[in-house]
């Protein structure tokens, strides 16, 4: 017997009540089906605020887009800076992409905080190169109420590359003016008359120094001829002798021949 259950081991009634309040937990099929009608009667009681809602909707974008300032697009090209060389090679001072990241990371910034320190407006820009073109490119995007500070702020960039290219130009001046300067001084010192001198007692020193070498040739070359002369005057000597010797033994194999003959038995 539980604590639930009395004396006689019934439940009390409130327990079976309850049990009788409660809802069974059944299955029941799911109705997957759309009732237009019902849907038609919902949209139709609410079709004043439907409307209102479409009507409110519709105005506040119409008044947005006619109350809202037009945006423009503003962009200034800035063309790489570059020089000829006497062969007519086009040298650029630098490189696109170099350009573009100081634009991004130092005249940009400049150009901005000397805005901001004279109490402008600074709209916002960015910078961007083409692959295939030398030029960088100055973008911003401001209503037409901002046209001056905008130009104000493209401006300052452009003179920001103007000025740190004109730098980099008037020092491949000045290296030239350089190596023309020590060009004509050594023209200047080549065209002197100390030079003059000096060089000629140089060459007049050469050809002294290839004439006693000459000389030592011509030498080397009539000892070697009276040596050849010596020489082929020895060998004629011998071949005279020889030619003399050999009628002598000619005559000597004769006279022993004949001696020969004579003392042959009979």
């Amino acid at each position: 017997m539980t604590d639930e259950q009395g004396s006689n081991g019934r439940y009390p009634a409130e327990h079976r009540v309850a049990e009788r309040d409660l809802s069974v937990s059944r299955s029941v099929p799911a109705d997957d089906e759309i009732d237009l009608l019902e849907l038609w009667d919902v949209l139709y009681r609410r079709r004043l605020t439907i409307l209102v809602v479409s009507l409110a909707v519709l105005l506040g974008a119409s008044g947005y887009a006619l109350l809202k300032a037009p945006v423009y697009n503003f962009q200034t090209a800035i063309a790489l800076g570059s020089y000829q060389t006497e062969s007519g090679e086009t040298i650029y001072l630098e490189a696109p992409g170099s350009l573009l990241s100081r634009i991004e990371n130092l005249f940009i910034p400049e150009a901005d905080r000397a805005m901001r320190a004279a109490g402008e407006r600074v709209p916002s820009a960015n910078a961007s190169s083409a692959e295939s073109d030398e030029l960088v490119y100055i973008e911003s995007e401001a209503p037409e109420s901002l046209v001056g500070p905008v130009s104000d702020l493209h401006q300052r960039i452009a003179s920001s590359v103007s000025d740190d290219h004109d730098g980099r130009l008037e020092s491949v001046r000045e290296d030239r003016r350089t190596s023309l300067r020590e060009a004509e001084n050594e023209l200047a010192y080549l065209r002197s008359g100390s030079v003059r001198s000096d060089r000629l007692i140089e060459a007049r020193a050469e050809l002294n120094q290839s004439q006693q070498a000459l000389d030592t040739l011509r030498a080397d070359l009539d000892a070697e001829r009276q040596e050849l002369a010596s020489e082929l005057n020895n060998a004629e000597r011998r071949m005279e002798r020889v030619k003399r010797r050999v009628p002598r033994s000619k005559q000597r194999s004769r006279v022993l021949s004949a001696g020969r003959l004579s003392s042959s038995p009979r």
